[in-house]
Protein backbone atom coordinates (compact mmCIF):
# COMPACT_ATOMS: atom_id res chain seq x y z
CA UNK A 1 0.00 0.00 0.00
CA UNK A 2 1.14 3.47 -0.75
CA UNK A 3 2.33 5.39 1.69
CA UNK A 4 -0.24 8.38 3.42
CA UNK A 5 2.04 11.73 2.32
CA UNK A 6 4.07 11.28 -0.49
CA UNK A 7 7.29 13.28 -1.26
CA UNK A 8 7.17 12.97 -5.49
CA UNK A 9 7.34 16.62 -5.92
CA UNK A 10 10.42 17.01 -3.97
CA UNK A 11 13.46 16.64 -5.97
CA UNK A 12 15.04 15.04 -3.05
CA UNK A 13 12.19 13.08 -1.58
CA UNK A 14 14.33 9.89 -1.81
CA UNK A 15 16.70 11.13 0.94
CA UNK A 16 14.35 13.56 3.01
CA UNK A 17 11.69 11.33 3.95
CA UNK A 18 10.45 10.57 7.29
CA UNK A 19 9.51 6.87 7.02
CA UNK A 20 7.52 5.16 9.76
CA UNK A 21 6.07 2.05 9.09
CA UNK A 22 2.63 1.05 10.24
CA UNK A 23 1.88 -2.66 10.73
CA UNK A 24 -1.91 -4.28 12.15
CA UNK A 25 -1.40 -7.64 13.70
CA UNK A 26 -4.83 -7.67 15.40
CA UNK A 27 -6.48 -8.10 11.96
CA UNK A 28 -10.17 -6.92 13.23
CA UNK A 29 -12.16 -4.04 14.31
CA UNK A 30 -9.65 -2.15 16.31
CA UNK A 31 -6.63 -2.81 13.75
CA UNK A 32 -9.48 -1.75 11.12
CA UNK A 33 -9.45 1.76 13.42
CA UNK A 34 -6.02 2.27 13.99
CA UNK A 35 -4.86 1.75 10.11
CA UNK A 36 -7.48 4.45 8.89
CA UNK A 37 -6.35 6.63 11.84
CA UNK A 38 -3.38 7.00 9.90
CA UNK A 39 -4.81 7.18 6.51
CA UNK A 40 -6.57 10.61 8.20
CA UNK A 41 -3.70 11.93 10.06
CA UNK A 42 -1.52 15.02 8.34
CA UNK A 43 1.99 13.83 8.66
CA UNK A 44 3.09 17.15 11.28
CA UNK A 45 5.56 19.50 10.68
CA UNK A 46 7.58 17.33 9.07
CA UNK A 47 6.04 15.23 6.07
CA UNK A 48 6.25 11.85 7.09
CA UNK A 49 5.58 8.77 4.73
CA UNK A 50 3.15 6.42 6.30
CA UNK A 51 4.32 2.90 5.04
CA UNK A 52 1.92 0.18 5.87
CA UNK A 53 3.74 -2.93 5.99
CA UNK A 54 2.69 -6.59 6.51
CA UNK A 55 3.79 -8.37 9.61
CA UNK A 56 5.82 -10.95 6.97
CA UNK A 57 7.93 -8.46 6.14
CA UNK A 58 9.58 -8.22 9.48
CA UNK A 59 11.88 -11.26 9.59
CA UNK A 60 14.16 -10.58 12.09
CA UNK A 61 12.12 -8.27 14.16
CA UNK A 62 10.24 -4.81 14.12
CA UNK A 63 12.87 -3.23 15.77
CA UNK A 64 15.73 -3.96 13.12
CA UNK A 65 14.69 -2.20 10.41
CA UNK A 66 14.64 0.81 13.17
CA UNK A 67 18.20 -0.02 14.34
CA UNK A 68 19.15 -0.20 10.20
CA UNK A 69 18.20 2.93 9.92
CA UNK A 70 15.73 1.91 7.05
CA UNK A 71 12.73 3.47 8.89
CA UNK A 72 12.32 6.14 11.96
CA UNK A 73 9.51 4.44 13.86
CA UNK A 74 7.80 1.45 13.34
CA UNK A 75 4.44 1.68 14.98
CA UNK A 76 2.23 -1.78 15.48
CA UNK A 77 -0.92 -2.94 16.97
CA UNK A 78 -0.83 -6.04 19.01
CA UNK A 79 -2.85 -9.29 18.24
CA UNK A 80 -5.93 -10.21 20.13
CA UNK A 81 -6.89 -6.35 20.50
CA UNK A 82 -10.18 -6.63 19.34
CA UNK A 83 -10.91 -10.04 20.88
CA UNK A 84 -9.65 -8.74 24.27
CA UNK A 85 -11.64 -5.38 24.28
CA UNK A 86 -14.71 -7.30 23.35
CA UNK A 87 -14.58 -9.60 26.50
CA UNK A 88 -14.88 -5.96 28.08
CA UNK A 89 -17.66 -5.30 26.13
CA UNK A 90 -19.79 -8.81 27.39
CA UNK A 91 -18.60 -8.38 30.19
CA UNK A 92 -20.17 -5.17 30.68
CA UNK A 93 -23.42 -6.10 28.41
CA UNK A 94 -23.93 -9.61 30.13
CA UNK A 95 -22.72 -9.27 34.01
CA UNK A 96 -19.43 -10.92 33.33
CA UNK A 97 -17.23 -11.05 36.09
CA UNK A 98 -14.09 -8.48 35.38
CA UNK A 99 -11.59 -10.03 37.22
CA UNK A 100 -10.78 -12.66 35.00
CA UNK A 101 -10.01 -9.99 31.87
CA UNK A 102 -6.79 -8.56 31.61
CA UNK A 103 -6.41 -5.47 29.77
CA UNK A 104 -4.15 -2.51 29.72
CA UNK A 105 -4.77 0.08 27.13
CA UNK A 106 -1.34 0.95 26.43
CA UNK A 107 -0.69 -2.71 25.69
CA UNK A 108 -2.31 -1.66 22.85
CA UNK A 109 0.27 -0.43 20.24
CA UNK A 110 3.93 -0.44 20.65
CA UNK A 111 5.90 2.51 18.97
CA UNK A 112 9.90 1.12 18.53
CA UNK A 113 11.57 4.34 17.19
CA UNK A 114 15.93 5.38 18.24
CA UNK A 115 16.00 8.60 19.94
CA UNK A 116 19.47 8.29 20.01
CA UNK A 117 19.46 9.03 16.16
CA UNK A 118 18.55 12.40 16.59
CA UNK A 119 16.69 13.27 19.77
CA UNK A 120 15.35 16.69 18.16
CA UNK A 121 13.89 14.78 14.98
CA UNK A 122 12.02 12.22 17.17
CA UNK A 123 10.53 14.04 19.54
CA UNK A 124 10.02 17.35 17.67
CA UNK A 125 8.93 15.77 14.23
CA UNK A 126 8.49 11.70 14.29
CA UNK A 127 6.40 10.70 17.65
CA UNK A 128 3.91 13.82 17.75
CA UNK A 129 1.88 12.75 14.59
CA UNK A 130 2.55 9.11 15.55
CA UNK A 131 1.00 9.94 19.10
CA UNK A 132 -2.30 12.21 17.29
CA UNK A 133 -2.97 9.40 14.96
CA UNK A 134 -3.37 6.57 18.02
CA UNK A 135 -5.49 9.35 19.68
CA UNK A 136 -7.51 9.41 16.74
CA UNK A 137 -7.80 5.52 16.02
CA UNK A 138 -8.53 5.15 20.23
CA UNK A 139 -11.53 8.47 20.08
CA UNK A 140 -13.17 6.57 16.92
CA UNK A 141 -12.88 3.17 18.44
CA UNK A 142 -14.33 4.72 21.73
CA UNK A 143 -17.10 5.94 19.46
CA UNK A 144 -17.76 1.87 18.22
CA UNK A 145 -17.74 0.51 22.06
CA UNK A 146 -20.41 3.51 23.49
CA UNK A 147 -22.60 2.86 20.59
CA UNK A 148 -22.68 -0.80 21.02
CA UNK A 149 -23.23 -0.26 24.73
CA UNK A 150 -25.80 1.72 24.30
CA UNK A 151 -27.44 -0.30 21.40
CA UNK A 152 -28.01 -2.82 24.39
CA UNK A 153 -31.29 -2.15 25.26
CA UNK A 154 -31.96 -4.55 28.52
CA UNK A 155 -29.24 -1.81 30.23
CA UNK A 156 -29.61 -3.42 34.06
CA UNK A 157 -28.28 -1.21 36.80
CA UNK A 158 -25.23 -4.34 37.06
CA UNK A 159 -24.71 -3.02 33.87
CA UNK A 160 -24.60 0.60 34.26
CA UNK A 161 -22.11 0.26 37.52
CA UNK A 162 -19.75 -2.23 35.21
CA UNK A 163 -19.68 0.46 32.17
CA UNK A 164 -18.86 3.35 35.08
CA UNK A 165 -16.19 1.05 36.66
CA UNK A 166 -14.43 0.28 32.80
CA UNK A 167 -14.80 3.77 31.76
CA UNK A 168 -11.37 4.38 31.78
CA UNK A 169 -10.76 1.90 29.67
CA UNK A 170 -14.32 2.52 27.48
CA UNK A 171 -13.45 5.80 26.36
CA UNK A 172 -9.52 5.54 26.01
CA UNK A 173 -9.29 1.91 24.61
CA UNK A 174 -5.92 2.23 22.32
CA UNK A 175 -3.23 3.35 23.91
CA UNK A 176 0.71 3.03 23.05
CA UNK A 177 3.53 2.36 25.02
CA UNK A 178 7.26 3.66 23.64
CA UNK A 179 9.73 1.17 22.87
CA UNK A 180 12.67 3.35 22.95
CA UNK A 181 15.84 1.61 21.47
CA UNK A 182 18.63 4.43 22.72
CA UNK A 183 17.57 6.98 24.99
CA UNK A 184 19.04 10.24 24.75
CA UNK A 185 19.68 10.39 28.44
CA UNK A 186 22.01 13.54 28.31
CA UNK A 187 21.28 16.48 26.32
CA UNK A 188 24.80 17.37 26.54
CA UNK A 189 25.85 14.75 24.13
CA UNK A 190 23.23 15.48 21.19
CA UNK A 191 25.18 18.82 21.66
CA UNK A 192 28.88 17.43 21.62
CA UNK A 193 28.04 15.66 18.69
CA UNK A 194 26.47 18.12 16.54
CA UNK A 195 26.74 22.09 17.40
CA UNK A 196 29.59 21.57 19.82
CA UNK A 197 32.17 20.86 16.81
CA UNK A 198 31.59 24.38 15.34
CA UNK A 199 33.08 25.53 18.24
CA UNK A 200 35.93 23.20 17.98
CA UNK A 201 36.26 24.81 14.73
CA UNK A 202 36.24 28.45 16.23
CA UNK A 203 38.92 26.98 18.35
CA UNK A 204 41.20 25.46 15.74
CA UNK A 205 41.12 28.44 13.56
CA UNK A 206 42.25 30.54 16.24
CA UNK A 207 45.18 28.22 17.11
CA UNK A 208 45.90 27.86 13.20
CA UNK A 209 46.11 31.43 13.08
CA UNK A 210 48.64 31.82 16.09
CA UNK A 211 50.66 28.89 14.45
CA UNK A 212 50.93 30.86 11.16
CA UNK A 213 52.03 34.31 12.75
CA UNK A 214 54.64 32.55 14.93
CA UNK A 215 56.29 30.41 12.02
CA UNK A 216 56.19 32.85 9.54
CA UNK A 217 59.18 34.94 10.67
CA UNK A 218 61.04 31.91 10.14
CA UNK A 219 60.90 31.60 6.56
CA UNK A 220 63.87 33.36 5.86
CA UNK A 221 66.02 31.75 8.59
CA UNK A 222 65.50 27.72 8.16
CA UNK A 223 64.55 25.49 5.38
CA UNK A 224 60.64 25.46 4.21
CA UNK A 225 60.29 21.72 4.75
CA UNK A 226 61.60 22.47 9.00
CA UNK A 227 58.77 24.64 8.84
CA UNK A 228 55.84 22.24 7.20
CA UNK A 229 57.32 19.91 9.94
CA UNK A 230 57.18 22.24 12.93
CA UNK A 231 53.45 23.41 11.59
CA UNK A 232 52.21 19.57 11.51
CA UNK A 233 53.79 18.46 14.72
CA UNK A 234 52.20 21.25 16.38
CA UNK A 235 48.85 20.82 14.64
CA UNK A 236 48.95 17.00 15.78
CA UNK A 237 49.67 18.60 19.49
CA UNK A 238 47.37 21.18 19.62
CA UNK A 239 44.52 18.97 18.20
CA UNK A 240 45.13 16.53 20.61
CA UNK A 241 45.57 18.70 23.66
CA UNK A 242 41.96 20.60 22.60
CA UNK A 243 40.34 17.38 22.07
CA UNK A 244 41.06 16.01 24.96
CA UNK A 245 39.57 18.79 27.07
CA UNK A 246 36.76 19.06 24.76
CA UNK A 247 35.68 14.98 25.73
CA UNK A 248 36.27 16.34 29.33
CA UNK A 249 33.56 19.15 28.87
CA UNK A 250 31.23 15.66 27.46
CA UNK A 251 32.21 13.55 29.99
CA UNK A 252 31.57 15.61 32.78
CA UNK A 253 28.16 16.96 31.08
CA UNK A 254 27.04 13.68 29.26
CA UNK A 255 27.98 11.59 32.24
CA UNK A 256 29.69 8.69 30.62
CA UNK A 257 30.42 5.34 32.04
CA UNK A 258 32.36 3.39 30.52
CA UNK A 259 35.91 4.30 29.64
CA UNK A 260 36.54 2.29 26.04
CA UNK A 261 33.77 4.78 24.50
CA UNK A 262 35.26 7.63 25.91
CA UNK A 263 38.45 6.39 24.56
CA UNK A 264 37.21 6.55 21.01
CA UNK A 265 34.80 9.51 21.52
CA UNK A 266 38.24 10.97 22.34
CA UNK A 267 40.32 9.92 19.21
CA UNK A 268 37.38 10.32 16.44
CA UNK A 269 37.35 13.97 18.38
CA UNK A 270 41.55 14.13 17.53
CA UNK A 271 40.83 12.80 13.97
CA UNK A 272 37.91 15.69 13.78
CA UNK A 273 39.97 18.31 14.59
CA UNK A 274 42.91 17.95 12.88
CA UNK A 275 40.78 17.50 9.96
CA UNK A 276 39.64 21.09 10.43
CA UNK A 277 43.24 22.19 11.18
CA UNK A 278 44.06 20.91 7.67
CA UNK A 279 41.17 22.54 6.07
CA UNK A 280 41.39 25.97 8.01
CA UNK A 281 45.27 26.17 7.53
CA UNK A 282 44.85 24.97 3.52
CA UNK A 283 42.38 28.02 2.77
CA UNK A 284 44.57 30.45 5.09
CA UNK A 285 48.08 29.38 2.97
CA UNK A 286 46.87 29.98 -0.36
CA UNK A 287 44.15 32.57 0.18
CA UNK A 288 45.66 34.99 2.44
CA UNK A 289 42.87 37.64 3.47
CA UNK A 290 40.37 36.17 1.54
CA UNK A 291 40.35 32.83 3.59
CA UNK A 292 38.61 34.65 5.99
CA UNK A 293 35.47 34.81 3.91
CA UNK A 294 35.84 31.87 2.71
CA UNK A 295 36.01 30.06 6.16
CA UNK A 296 33.15 32.13 7.50
CA UNK A 297 30.99 30.97 4.65
CA UNK A 298 32.30 27.06 5.69
CA UNK A 299 31.47 28.23 9.54
CA UNK A 300 27.59 29.20 8.49
CA UNK A 301 27.11 26.33 6.41
CA UNK A 302 28.05 23.49 9.39
CA UNK A 303 25.95 25.52 11.41
CA UNK A 304 23.58 24.60 9.18
CA UNK A 305 23.79 21.22 8.91
CA UNK A 306 24.51 20.99 12.77
CA UNK A 307 21.51 18.75 13.46
CA UNK A 308 20.54 20.29 16.75
CA UNK A 309 17.21 20.79 14.99
CA UNK A 310 16.83 18.24 12.20
CA UNK A 311 18.93 15.19 11.17
CA UNK A 312 21.61 15.94 8.44
CA UNK A 313 20.17 12.72 6.17
CA UNK A 314 17.01 14.74 6.18
CA UNK A 315 18.25 17.77 4.59
CA UNK A 316 18.76 18.77 1.66
CA UNK A 317 21.81 17.49 -0.18
CA UNK A 318 23.24 20.95 -0.94
CA UNK A 319 23.64 21.52 3.30
CA UNK A 320 25.48 17.67 3.33
CA UNK A 321 28.44 19.51 2.69
CA UNK A 322 29.07 20.30 6.16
Amino acid sequence: MSSFASLSQDPYSRTRSLDVYVIDLDHDTAGSYFLTAFHQTPPGNLTLNWIFKQPSEFPSGFADKVENGKAWAVVYMNSNITARVNQIIESILYGYSYNSISYIPSSAVNIVYDEGRNPNTVDGFTLPPIQIAIATASANYAAYIQARIDSYSNATFNTVMMAVSLSQIISSPIGFTNVNLHPASSYARSLATGLGYLFLWLIMTALVTVNIRITTPLVKKIKLIDIAIIRILSAIFNSLIISLIYSLCVLWFGNFTDAIPFIRFWLFNWLAAYTCVSIIALFSLNLGVMAHIVLILFLILNFSTAGSSLAIELQYTFYRIG
